[in-house]
């Protein structure tokens, strides 16, 4: 079984093979068999192929490496009417502690790190170090937009920015007064 077990999970964390897992989260059949699979058999963050990156106009490979220097990705900006602007970042090498400045490479701007927090729902915790693999929102970065890349400064590698598809139908949306501008 444990030879099986470490196929199976070799071949998931390579692409090969999609296990499809039957069940009902609303009636909760299967759940805890999915979680026990995500935890058995997907690949950890040390697993992860190579992410590729951008140095320039060249594509380079990123290892994931704990000691490394500080790679993340932005790839969702929210509102929160109580904490305010919340940058939802994957990190992808290094780690990096509150209070600490970050470049963000697509901008060129630096930005200050204040807190991360861990979303779970509509609650949050907060956190004084992030580490390679983590998935934080992170709170009041000015200048940081969906799709940019922060690091270090002086590195000079981003990733591709999110491809959005051509919107049929647009719509704008003004705030009642200067006080609503970033709700």
């Amino acid at each position: 079984v444990d030879e099986l077990q470490g196929v199976l999970r070799k071949a998931v964390c390579s692409r090969s093979i999609f296990p499809i897992i039957p069940g009902s989260g609303t009636g909760n059949i299967g759940v805890y068999q999915v979680m026990d699979m995500v935890a058995d058999y997907m690949p950890s963050p040390k697993d992860m192929l190579n992410r590729a990156a951008l140095r320039g106009e060249e594509a380079v490979k990123i290892a994931p490496d704990e000691k490394g220097p500080f790679l993340g990705f932005v790839f969702k900006v929210m509102v929160d009417p109580y904490v305010g602007k919340l940058s939802f970042v994957k990190v992808f090498s290094g780690t990096l502690t509150s209070d600490q400045t970050v470049f963000n490479v697509t901008e060129g701007e630096e930005e200050r790190i204040s807190s991360f927090r861990f979303m779970k729902g509509k609650e949050s915790t907060e956190e004084k170090e992030i580490v390679l693999g983590d998935i934080v929102a992170i709170p009041k970065l000015e200048s940081t937009t969906a799709g940019d890349t922060l690091g270090t400064k002086g590195e000079v590698l981003k990733f591709r920015p999110i491809q959005f598809p051509q919107p049929v139908y647009s719509v704008a949306v003004l705030p009642k007064s200067r006080a609503d501008e970033d709700k």
